[in-house]
């Protein structure tokens, strides 16, 4: 596996990480401060929602939803990351955790606007690989899933920094993680084929581009305000964000 950037700094403690020196609450954190930052104090819930006819509090919450979710998938590879290895497929685990941690966004019975999440958070790594190519590799990823034991404490940790995030509460807790290993082993293709027929819908392209848009520049900002960053570490996150969200960086 390709060695993570940071790899020198490893986070101490149980806490859950998003990346080797930095932990998911401290990632969503700051991802949040940068979406009020760069996108909800200029009003861009507001001009997406106008577009699509949606009320403007939806969007905001879309997106919050899109900030929280989008690397909880992690929490099955802390042994990997704290090695300074990858964590594979992470992003379709954690619209599996999002499905069963808000049953409203139950991909399954979601409509093409709650979908859209579920595509933003799926494809956000589509420049390295696509959800579909992951039935090829399930099983490794599978072993490596049922492996991974959680420390409880750390877990209620990530839950509250996601319910900060979202503002409303979320069942993410044990039963969740087991429900979703179940699904990964026999519910995989179902869940992707669903994440295939809605991103061929119009609708939730769109909504799901723009919610894509953000995920991306904050998850940048974030990796760049991370405590543990140094200058050099910092060049390839900065580099192509829009000059009026740098000075979001803390």
């Amino acid at each position: 596996m390709v060695r993570a950037r940071g790899c020198e700094n490893v986070a101490p403690g149980n806490a859950i990480l998003a990346r080797s020196s930095q932990t998911l609450q401290e990632h969503v954190e700051l991802m949040l401060r940068a979406y009020n930052s760069c996108y909800r104090t200029r009003g861009w819930h507001e001009s997406t929602a106008a577009r699509l006819e949606l009320d403007p509090s939806l969007v905001d919450r879309l997106a919050r939803i899109t900030i929280a979710f989008h690397d909880v998938g992690k929490i099955f590879f802390q042994s990997s990351i704290r090695k300074c290895r990858g964590s594979p497929w992470h992003e379709v685990l954690s619209g599996l955790l999002l499905s069963h941690s808000m049953p409203e966004f139950d991909l399954r019975s979601v409509n093409d606007v709650g979908a859209s999440v579920h595509i933003a958070v799926a494809y956000h790594h589509v420049a390295m690989r696509v959800p579909r190519q992951l039935l090829t590799s399930r099983e490794d990823v599978r072993r490596a899933i049922t492996s991974e034991s959680l420390d409880a404490i750390a877990l209620h940790e990530v839950r509250s920094a996601l319910e900060h995030v979202v503002g409303e509460r979320i069942a993410l807790d044990g039963s969740v993680v087991e429900s979703v290993k179940k699904e990964f082993s026999k519910g995989l293709k179902a869940y992707i084929d669903g994440l295939e027929g809605f991103a061929t819908n119009a609708y939730t392209s769109v909504l799901s581009s723009r919610l894509l848009s953000v995920l991306i520049v904050t998850d940048n900002l974030s990796a760049a305000s991370s405590s543990t960053s140094t200058a050099l570490q910092l060049r390839p996150f900065l580099r192509d964000l829009p000059p009026y969200c740098k000075s979001a960086v803390l």
